[in-house]
């Protein structure tokens, strides 16, 4: 049971942490950062995503099949979420919007 646990929480986590990177993306686009740090973000995201399951579908033994059901039923699950989404949203929203003034005043003093 710990296993599943496991796998759940990490797809969760990593969903939420996309979630936030969609958000600081919609503020750094307002100004100008150069599109392959965005994009190799993004990049980074999906490989760490990617590389963290296998490694827990590998070390925790699990069968493909049931893995990949779990994976994409957490996600659909933390996607389409009517009760908490539009809270972590909120607060995902208001933080990427003051890291991107950050982001934003590096770049425009950068080029």
């Amino acid at each position: 049971m710990h296993k599943y646990i496991a796998l759940v929480s990490f797809n969760i986590i990593m969903m939420l942490i996309f979630f936030y990177w969609s958000r600081l993306y919609y503020w750094c686009m307002e100004g100008y950062v150069p599109p392959a740090v965005l994009l190799g973000s993004l990049s980074l995201i999906f490989i760490a995503w990617t590389a963290g399951n296998l490694l827990m579908i590998k070390r925790l033994k699990f069968p493909w099949m049931r893995s990949i059901t779990i994976i994409a039923v957490t996600l659909c699950i933390t996607y389409f979420d009517p009760v908490f989404k539009f809270s972590y949203m909120q607060v995902f929203n208001e933080h990427a919007m003051f890291q991107s003034f950050k982001i934003l005043k590096f770049f425009k003093n950068w080029g």
